[in-house]
């Protein structure tokens, strides 16, 4: 059991790890670096989104957890339907430790600081790469895994 969980900490969370530049207010930095949270000790799937500011190393500060909620069950419109949970606040707030910058600049090259920003880590069982949120649900993956035999 537990080198499955630790299997799914290193390999099912997915995070989108491309870097991107953020600019706020004229003052312009790329994010460097994201590492994947451990998975949480639960069987749901859902998401965190972490709020932080970035100083004028490229360092975080002030991180917090603003939301986390859980994927529960499929729409009739297809859309998952989520709610409030609090598996994924406490691994994201300390991966989140981890997002490295640029050191930020404003548009003269002077040292400058990002308020505000977010990352969202996503948690998923079943599927690697979860976009827009549209999770694999457990019900989902086992008639996949039924049809396949």
């Amino acid at each position: 059991m537990k080198l499955f969980l630790l299997f799914l900490s290193f390999y099912v969370v997915s995070i989108d790890l491309e870097s991107s530049e953020t600019n706020n207010d004229e003052c312009i930095s790329k994010k460097l670096q994201i590492m994947m949270p451990e998975y949480p000790y639960t069987t749901y799937q859902g998401y965190a989104l972490v709020n932080f500011d970035v100083n004028e190393e490229g360092n975080l500060k002030n991180i917090s957890a603003v939301e986390s909620k859980c994927a529960i069950s499929r729409n009739d419109d297809g859309s998952i339907e989520f709610r409030k949970c609090p598996f994924f606040k406490t691994n994201s707030i300390q991966a989140a430790k981890y997002i490295k910058y640029s050191p930020p600049v404003d548009t003269s090259g002077n040292p400058c600081t990002l308020k505000n920003q977010s990352h969202r880590y996503t948690y998923s069982l079943y599927k690697r790469n979860v976009k827009d949120l549209n999770f694999l649900l457990r019900d989902e993956f086992y008639e996949m895994r039924k049809n396949e035999k």
